[in-house]
């Protein structure tokens, strides 16, 4: 399986019928910062509709060096270690033998000169990119199978965010996921009005 197959669903009545954010946090994120990318963005989804997407499994990494240009993406499976080279023909990101154990995603500046950038990305959508990484520095990303979903007054999807800004934000892990429902509940008018949750629904699991 390559991909899971997810369903948003609408079943709450939001006045304001705002954005659903979609993203996921780098458990390896060592500075601490509480940035974000907006990974995935639901919009105008109303009452009892419906929005069907994929998570992908697997994860893709691209490296920007200091004069704009860009590697082809490559696969980056946990445990997975690059490399930025320079050869005859400009920079390379070279995959490197793994650290026996590692569980992070790494890319090292091998330059001798000028700082690159990565980009790390799920479905041609990016999860985190990270500048400025100086010759012998290492950047590491741990993605888990763990979404955050909130619903925002209004977003753009693949743009960064501070975490710290948005609302309430709802954990919902896709461990042993095959298919499943994200159901939005909640809101209404005046003193009926409910808070807004998220749950995982109608789920299809490898052992069932």
């Amino acid at each position: 399986m390559s991909a899971i197959k997810l369903r948003y669903v609408n079943k709450s009545f939001d006045v304001h019928n705002e954005d659903v954010l979609i993203f996921l946090r780098n458990e390896a994120k060592m500075d601490g910062s509480p940035r974000c990318y907006a990974w995935k963005v639901i919009k105008n989804c109303g009452y009892d509709q419906v929005h069907p997407f994929l998570f992908p499994l697997e994860n893709m990494i691209s490296v920007i060096d200091s004069n704009g240009n860009h590697s082809p993406a490559q696969l980056a499976l946990p445990g997975d270690r690059f490399r930025v080279t320079r050869s005859r023909s400009g920079m390379q990101l070279v995959k490197c033998t793994p650290k026996p154990g590692d569980v992070y995603i790494s890319v090292d500046n091998g330059l001798e000169l000028g700082a690159i950038g990565v980009i790390i990305s799920k479905s041609g959508k990016a999860l985190d990119t990270i500048k400025n990484i100086a010759p012998g520095q290492s950047v590491f990303f741990d993605y888990k199978p763990v979404l955050k979903v909130v619903s925002v007054g209004e977003i753009t999807e693949g743009k960064s965010f501070s975490s710290e800004v948005i609302g309430d934000v709802h954990t919902i892990s896709l461990y042993g996921i095959e298919s499943a429902d994200i159901v939005k509940r909640g809101g209404g008018w005046g003193r009926d009005a409910t808070k807004i949750t998220f749950s995982l629904e109608n789920e299809d699991r490898y052992d069932d």
